[in-house]
């Protein structure tokens, strides 16, 4: 079944001090803004290589928490302290799968980055 989620026209940037605990909810719409039922579907939501560097966690992803028509994102004051390599600013790129028995879709993307308090 082909889905078109209508949630982001680009990308969610999130800023976060590192040492945080940093959470947010995504909602799923149609296009027409009615709500999409993310029942039934996988979510992933891992952060992205970028620039040649690899995350320093290994199988960094988000926390994802789903509800009927929207999700969860979650990452803790552990996993950001170890996402900023040395306490130094860090930009990860992140984007959320969706998949159902038949196909696997692009949700949502963005940036993650993470300064000194």
């Amino acid at each position: 079944m082909a889905v078109t989620l209508n949630y982001l026209a680009g990308s969610t940037n999130v800023r976060a001090t590192i040492d945080a605990t940093v959470a947010f909810d995504l909602a799923a719409k149609w296009p027409d803004g009615t709500t999409f039922d993310l029942s039934g579907y996988t979510i992933e939501a891992p952060f992205l290589s970028r620039y040649g560097a690899v995350p320093p966690l290994d199988a960094v992803s988000w926390s994802v928490l789903p509800a009927e028509a929207s999700m969860t994102l979650s990452i803790t004051r552990e996993q950001t302290v170890a996402l900023a390599v040395d306490g130094r600013p860090a930009l990860w790129g992140w984007c959320v799968w969706i998949t159902d028995a038949d196909e696997r879709i692009e949700f949502a993307r963005g940036d993650l980055l993470l300064v000194p308090a």
